[in-house]
C-alpha cells in the first residue's frame, strides 16, 4: 500500500499511520565523520602549545625569584625573540603591508616606554594580599587562559580571546607584587604580553603555512618547558610531560573509542530539509514562482 505522507488532506488512516515498510528507510551514521589518528594528533597540538606556553610563564617567574634569571637578562631574551617572531611573521603573511612596520614599531616603543613607568605601581597593586592567595589567583586565572583561549587554527584575529588575555595579564600583575623590585615586574609582565598576546597569532600563522613547522613548534614547546620545570622539581616536569603526551596521544585515541559508539539514526522522520540553491539564482526562482501564483487561470 502506497502510503502518502501529508496532513493537507482528509486520509482514511490516522495521521500516526505507518506501513510496514516504514523502517525500510532506517539509515544509521550516514553524515559521521571518520577522523584519522595522526591527524588529530597533530590537531591536538594546538591545545598542548597553549599548555606549554602558558606553563613557560610561572617557569620564568621562579626563575627570576631564585635569582637565576635577572629581569635584564629576561627583557633581553623577550625582546630578540619578539623581533625575530615579528620578521617571521612578516615574511609569512604577504598581505601584511611594509608600510605598517614603522607604525607597529612606534606603537610597540609607546607602549613599553608608558609599561616601564607604570611598573613602580603595578609592582605593589597587590603587595598586601597574602602570597598563598596570590599563587591561589594566579592558578585560577592561568586554568582561564586555557580554557578560554582561542583554539581556532583559521582565526584571523590578531589578538588573543579577551578573556583569555586578562586573565592572563591578571596573572603576572599578581606574580609581579611577589619580586623585589619594578624592574622585575617590568620584565614579568613584558613576558607575558609576549606570551599570550603576541605569541597566539604567530602560531596560528606558522601552522597554516607549514604542516612540518606546526609539528617543530610542538615539539619545542613541549620540551622546553618540561626541561625548564625539571630544573625546579622532578614533580613538576613530570605531571607536566604527562599531561602533555596525554593531551598529544591519548586524547585522539580516546575520541576514535568513542567515534564508534556513536550511533545517529536517520529515517522518514527526520525533518525535512529544503534543497536552496544560493545567490542570485534562488531570487530569481522565487520571483518566478511568486509571479506564475499570480496568474489569472486562463493564462496558466
Amino acid at each position: 500500500m502506497n502510503t502518502r505522507k501529508i496532513l493537507y488532506e482528509q486520509r482514511d488512516e490516522p495521521d500516526n499511520y505507518v506501513d510496514e515498510w516504514f523502517l525500510n528507510e532506517l539509515r544509521k551514521n550516514i553524515n559521521v565523520k571518520r577522523y584519522d589518528y595522526w591527524t588529530l594528533v597533530r590537531e591536538a597540538g594546538i591545545v598542548t602549545q597553549q599548555i606549554g606556553t602558558v606553563a613557560l610563564f610561572p617557569i620564568a617567574f621562579c626563575y627570576m625569584q631564585n635569582d637565576w634569571l635577572t629581569p635584564i637578562a629576561l627583557t633581553a631574551i623577550v625582546t630578540s625573540t619578539s623581533l625575530i617572531g615579528y620578521v617571521v611573521y612578516i615574511c609569512l603573511d604577504v598581505s601584511t603591508p611594509l608600510s605598517h612596520i614603522w607604525s607597529h614599531a612606534k606603537s610597540a616603543a609607546i607602549f613599553v616606554t608608558f609599561l616601564f613607568a607604570l611598573s613602580p605601581v603595578l609592582a605593589t597593586l597587590t603587595h598586601t594580599i597574602s602570597t598563598d592567595t596570590i599563587y591561589c589567583m594566579t592558578s585560577i586565572t592561568l586554568l582561564m587562559n586555557i580554557l578560554f583561549h582561542d583554539y581556532n587554527p583559521y582565526s584571523t584575529s590578531l589578538v588573543a580571546s579577551p578573556i583569555s588575555l586578562t586573565s592572563a595579564v591578571f596573572a603576572s600583575v599578581c606574580l609581579a607584587s611577589r619580586l623585589p623590585t619594578a624592574l622585575h615586574t617590568f620584565a614579568t609582565i613584558l613576558v607575558s604580553l609576549q606570551i599570550f598576546a603576541l605569541f597566539p597569532p604567530l602560531r596560528r600563522l606558522i601552522k597554516s603555512r607549514s604542516r612540518c613547522a606546526d609539528c617543530l613548534q610542538t615539539f619545542i614547546l613541549v620540551v622546553m618547558p618540561t626541561v625548564a620545570a625539571a630544573s625546579l622539581s622532578g614533580l613538576a616536569a613530570f605531571l607536566l610531560s604527562t599531561l602533555l603526551i596525554f593531551i598529544i596521544f591519548l586524547c585522539p585515541l580516546w575520541l576514535i573509542k568513542l567515534q564508534s559508539l556513536k550511533n545517529n539514526i536517520h529515517g522518514p522522520w527526520d525533518e525535512a530539509v529544503p534543497r536552496t540553491v544560493s545567490g542570485h539564482r534562488l531570487s530569481s526562482v522565487v520571483r518566478r514562482s511568486a509571479d506564475s501564483d499570480c496568474l489569472p487561470d486562463n493564462e496558466e
